[in-house]
Order: structure tokens, then C-alpha cells, then sequence
């Protein structure tokens, strides 16, 4: 890394930067660090060449379950890319849940914790739910998740907390998810 990034921190923010170069982010996919390497696959400034770079030729941990995830959720992803990392992942890991968006930072607009960002990952190695939550006003405001055991589970978290998500909430103006964990 250059001088410019010194620790993770540094390099994370550089990753998330909405005014991240194709030359910057090509040089922190790089990095020795997983979760650089998926905010960088999650940058939309990022390259088709770069996401290519990233595309991981095996899911044998968590960093690379959610680098494949975020590849797979980038626009700029060619579709045999998509369709190798489906292949990989599996493109329906978790079962159907209807009105929950997977992997995608969502703002909460009604219920427990309205205003806040939420982010609903399935962990395919522990077979479980994370619901991870973060005030979008406060980007050092840690993100929160809550572990939820099945679907069952999930679809009561959502009910009885009467939670509504805007899924097409414009995270490039959020905190970008959590940077660590699932």
C-alpha cells in the first residue's frame, strides 16, 4: 500500500469513497485485508478489470463468501462472472423470504429502529441470519446485528418489530455495511 493508507481504517475509507479512482481502487484490491477488498468490490467506481481481479476462484471462508457476494451484487460484474460465483455460492443460499432483501443496506422507515440502515446477510457456514443495523447520521456509530436462528425467526424479527425497509435506499450515501463478520 502507499503512504496515503497507512492502517486498515485508511484503506477501508479509501475503498468506501464515492470519489474512489479506478487507480486507487485497483490498488486496494490489493490489500491484504478482506473487508478492503469487498468495499472495493462493492464500489461502483470499481472497473469490470478490477471486480475480474477480485472474482475469488473458491468460497473456503466468510471474507470470500462476502467478497462473491458483493461482486455478485455489483452492476459492472459481467454475467459470466455472476454466473461462476452463483455457482460457487449458490445463488439461492438462503430460503426465499418475501419482502427481505439479502446483502443490500436497506433504511428502516417504519418500526423498531426507523431511520436506521439495515443489512440481512445469511451465514451459509453456521446456517443462520444476521440482522445488522446502523444509524446512517453517525458514521461512528459501530454497526449492531442481531443473530437470528432460521426463517422462522427472521419473519418474526420483521413482524412483531413492525419493520418496513426501503430496499432501494441509496447506500452509497450510507456507511456502507459492516465492514467485518458476515
Amino acid at each position: 500500500m502507499t503512504k496515503k493508507y497507512k492502517s486498515p481504517n485508511d484503506q477501508l475509507s479509501a475503498a468506501k469513497s464515492i470519489d474512489a479512482t479506478a487507480d486507487y481502487l485497483k490498488l486496494l484490491s490489493l490489500s491484504e485485508f478482506g473487508f478492503v477488498r469487498i468495499a472495493v468490490a462493492e464500489n461502483l467506481n470499481s472497473t469490470r478489470e478490477i471486480l475480474d481481479q477480485l472474482t475469488p476462484n473458491d468460497v473456503a471462508s466468510h471474507d470470500d463468501y462476502n467478497l462473491a457476494v458483493a461482486l455478485i451484487n455489483n452492476p459492472k460484474v459481467s454475467d459470466s462472472a455472476k454466473q461462476r460465483l452463483n455457482s460457487l455460492i449458490g445463488p439461492n443460499e438462503h430460503p426465499d423470504v418475501e419482502g427481505i432483501v439479502f446483502n443490500k443496506i436497506g433504511l428502516i422507515i417504519k418500526g423498531v429502529d426507523a431511520g436506521k440502515e439495515i443489512k440481512v446477510v445469511y451465514d451459509p457456514i453456521a446456517k443462520c441470519y444476521f440482522v445488522n443495523t446502523a444509524n446512517p447520521d453517525d458514521p461512528d456509530f459501530p454497526w449492531f446485528d442481531d443473530w437470528v436462528e432460521n426463517r422462522e425467526q427472521l419473519i418474526a424479527y420483521f413482524e412483531e418489530g413492525g419493520v418496513e425497509v426501503d430496499w432501494n435506499y441509496n447506500k452509497q450515501n450510507s456507511t456502507n455495511g459492516p465492514e467485518t463478520g458476515v
